[in-house]
């Protein structure tokens, strides 16, 4: 019964340990997204590229990549 108990404890510190690693990377990662969201909006304003912000580019670009679906996913 000892041991059972010493492997339970040491399988839930285990599983603290790397979901407190996870949560940290997670953390970070969302910070990093945040600041590459602040400098596409940035750019944007500041007169980034002008198809980024086109209607019609951007339905052109979308009429283009529906054009062959049904034989990508294998339609009738």
């Amino acid at each position: 019964m000892d041991k059972k108990m010493w492997l339970m404890a040491i399988s839930v510190g285990v599983l603290l340990v790397v979901s407190t690693v996870q949560a940290i990377e997670l953390r970070l990662l969302s910070s990093s997204m945040e600041g590459m969201t602040a400098e596409i909006s940035t750019n944007k304003f500041a007169g980034g590229s002008n198809s980024e912000s086109s209607g019609e580019e951007v339905t052109k670009t979308l009429q283009n990549n529906i054009q062959g679906l049904q034989t990508m996913v294998g339609g009738c």
